[in-house]
């Protein structure tokens, strides 16, 4: 039973990485209640939390890594909307 177990969260952990990763690549990212409870699920397999924790932090840095001088301005305010959705979204349910 635990094989199954830890097999079942570990595709939960992909499916959440993946979900982060898409959210990267839409302009109006929201973050659903089925990604909310995933998180929230995963929060028991500590490891597994921490490699999707790893995922945001890491689509947080490309993002701002990606950014231009020459759309400073309106590029900050666009990507620091998207950052502060993520991590609104990725926090409130930690």
């Amino acid at each position: 039973m635990a094989m199954y177990q830890e097999g079942a969260y570990e595709r939960l952990c992909r499916w959440v990485q993946a979900e982060c990763r898409k959210l990267g690549d839409t302009d109006n990212p929201e973050v659903g209640d089925l990604l909310k409870t995933a998180v929230r699920c995963l929060k028991e397999m500590p490891v597994l939390f921490k490699y999707c924790a790893e995922e945001v932090t890491s689509l947080s840095q490309n993002l701002l890594s990606s950014v231009g001088q020459s759309c400073y301005t309106t590029s900050i305010t666009i990507l620091g909307c998207f950052l502060r959705a993520v991590y609104v979204a990725w926090w409130s349910v930690v």
